[in-house]
């Protein structure tokens, strides 16, 4: 895939700490680990995603099952929904060699937009959620349609089901924390 070297790469571990009862029904941790349900693109080890917790809404937290898996899936269960903290390296490192097909095919759950399209990068796709966003750190671009916005450490975004992409043209890793929101029956009403 890309000729750029991956050696070092990789996504940050990030640490997920769980509550729930003890037997004498007393808040407690119940898990303290490195959450180990992450994914990244192949041949881009430091582009991807780590699930922290899925839900159907409202909640069940007498369920103590969990409730992350693998295969990974963009989009949450019908009426439900997923946290996750996402990476996004630069654009320098793999935008050029991106295999779309390879990249999407590997990640079910979204639409990505035909090849040939005269906005964006290889990675516009489309999701049936609502996507509330926080950017933990570094920069990244927000493209659509018809523009882009440039988003920072501790901007905001509530993508709605949109066609989008990013793009990262700074020099370090973004992070971004998302919660998405299935949105799935609106968008077989609407």
């Amino acid at each position: 895939m890309s000729s750029t070297p991956t050696e070092g790469r990789g996504l940050k571990p990030v640490r997920r700490v769980v509550t729930g009862l003890d037997a004498e029904g007393r808040s407690t941790v119940v898990s303290d680990e490195i959450c180990p349900f992450s994914f990244a693109f192949p041949g881009i080890p430091d582009y991807g995603a780590t699930d922290i917790w899925r839900t159907p809404v409202p909640a069940d937290n007498s369920d103590p099952a969990e409730p992350c898996y693998t295969p990974f899936e963009v989009e949450p269960a019908a009426g439900g929904l997923v946290f996750r903290v996402s990476q996004f390296p630069p654009d320098e490192l793999f935008v050029a060699d991106f295999d779309r097909e390879a990249a999407w095919g590997a990640m079910p759950g979204t639409k990505h937009v035909a090849e040939g399209a005269t906005f964006g990068n290889g990675t516009m796709h489309v999701t049936t959620t609502v996507d509330c966003a926080v950017i933990i750190s570094g920069e990244i671009y927000a493209q659509l349609e018809d523009g882009e916005v440039k988003l920072s450490a501790g901007d905001t975004l509530v993508q709605r089901g949109t066609v989008h992409g990013w793009s990262n043209r700074s020099s370090e890793n973004c992070v971004i924390v998302f919660v998405l929101i299935d949105a799935g029956l609106a968008a077989r009403q609407g």
